[in-house]
């Protein structure tokens, strides 16, 4: 990182901020004025780089509005193999748990594949279950049911 950087940078703090004021404020003012910050700092990083930080952003801002209606529900997480079968002793038992999740309160997050990703989704229901499906181009795709 070249030495004059940073002190280019710091002098635009007062900018970000009126910036960020005229495009709607926020109480958070601080923190989306680093979040810049951070991205005025990386304008030296390879293009690749760029790109995967400017996808990473946008999907984690995507996520965080799909799961904000969510934000007070407790979850839990089912990793699990797509490749078992629906005649797998372990199948019954993943849809079995995911059904008591629900009745404790949680609701399911899976991967959105099939086998005991498939099994969760089916035990905790519809409206007790998220998908979050992958790019995985040759492996699966998304089950039937509410997935992002």
């Amino acid at each position: 990182m070249p030495t004059e950087q940073a002190p280019t940078i710091t002098r635009l703090i007062p900018d970000i901020q009126q910036l960020i004021t005229e495009a709607g404020g926020t109480a958070e003012t601080a923190l989306l004025t680093g979040l810049v910050e951070t991205v005025l700092r990386s304008r030296t990083l390879e293009r690749g780089d760029l790109k995967v930080m400017h996808r990473t952003v946008r999907e984690l801002r995507y996520a965080l509005s799909v799961f904000a209606p969510y934000r007070s529900v407790r979850k839990v997480t089912v990793f699990g193999s797509a490749r078992t079968l629906p005649s797998a002793p372990i199948y019954e038992v993943a849809r079995a748990f995911a059904q008591r999740m629900v009745e404790a309160g949680f609701m399911v997050i899976t991967g959105a594949g099939a086998g005991i990703m498939r099994a969760t989704q089916d035990g905790a229901g519809r409206e007790h279950s998220f998908g979050l499906n992958i790019l995985l181009p040759f492996e699966q795709s998304a089950n039937i049911g509410r997935y992002f």
